[in-house]
């Protein structure tokens, strides 16, 4: 393994990186992680056998204060030393400096605590205003008899303006970004898939997630690989998450609660049966003035098309 610093040919390789591991919505396009990488002191990447798995980069006045910004290394190169390695090139080298970094991922602040790193009491910080985002949706009104109530209650999207949906794919670029040639890319890649029918009776869970899961699911599947094929800087979910499952989110962020709304929905299922619905396009939805608006409609080509 060899740690190096960032070459200009590496840009492509690391965004790569960065975008399967969480980072898309930070990094935005390779033009844009040029630029932050540029504006760094420090950039270095961790190779094993000519790829490039690990990435870190620092802003520092190499005198007495520095910030270590990002430390990404590819899972199934986890628990190597790659990490470790990483960060002792940058801060290995400036031993006067003071190191600050954000250690909210995790198991971020146990990584940090082996290198040296202790949580503070003095330092303060000013959060960046988070950037707008975009996202690709299907709405699902007639799902709304069914969950509307327990989304209202469990799902705090609901106070931003989001409907019953089943998201296509998240994060995707800042509206101001979103032009009229993204907007025909994205409409060649959902033309893949034709106007559906699809069934919502299977309740399923995430850890601390209620959902319903939508059968067939292949579509919305096809549709999300459409568009990351179209996209690749934008994976699902930032790259969080493995593969691709389509839900309709009932109940998030509380594990009790999403158990006590999968009962409710359960039961609810139970007397009513499956929601019916019909997918004809996919809309995109973005939030810059604070609350989810649809900013485009995609429409599905008929099914006998």
């Amino acid at each position: 393994m060899q740690v190096r610093s960032v070459a200009a040919p590496d840009l492509d390789a690391v965004h790569r990186l960065l975008s399967a591991n969480g980072w898309a919505h930070r990094v935005g396009d390779v033009e844009r992680l040029g630029r932050l990488i540029s504006a760094s002191q420090h950039a270095v990447v961790a190779v094993v056998d000519d790829e490039i798995v690990g990435f870190a980069r620092a802003i520092t006045d190499g005198i007495s204060n520095g910030y270590l910004s990002m430390v990404v290394v590819a899972e199934p190169f986890r628990q190597r030393g790659i990490g470790r390695a990483l960060v002792e090139s940058i801060v290995g080298s400036e031993r006067n400096v003071t190191w600050v970094l954000r250690a909210g991922r995790d198991g971020a602040a146990e990584f940090f605590a082996k290198l040296g790193f202790s949580a503070s009491t003095l330092a303060m910080e000013r959060p960046r205003r988070e950037q707008a985002i975009s996202a690709f949706a299907v709405l699902v009104p007639a799902a709304e008899s069914l969950v509307g109530d327990l989304r209202e209650r469990f799902d705090a999207t609901t106070k931003l303006g989001m409907p019953a949906h089943i998201t296509i794919l998240v994060p995707f670029m800042a509206p101001a970004d979103i032009t009229s040639a993204v907007l025909d890319r994205a409409q060649q890649a959902l033309n893949r898939v034709a106007s559906f029918h699809f069934l919502l009776g299977s309740v399923a869970r995430f850890p601390t997630t209620a959902y319903l899961a939508p059968e067939p699911p292949e579509p919305f599947v096809t549709m999300t690989r459409a568009l990351v094929e179209a996209f690749p800087g934008f994976q699902p979910y930032g790259g969080e998450h493995q593969g691709v499952v389509p839900h309709l989110t009932v109940a998030h962020g509380d594990a009790a609660e999403a158990a006590a709304a999968a009962r409710e929905l359960l039961a609810r299922l139970d007397a009513s049966g499956a929601v019916k619905a019909n997918c004809t396009s996919v809309v995109l939805i973005e939030n810059s003035a604070g609350r989810w608006k649809e900013m485009h409609v995609f429409h599905l080509s008929p099914a006998n098309a």
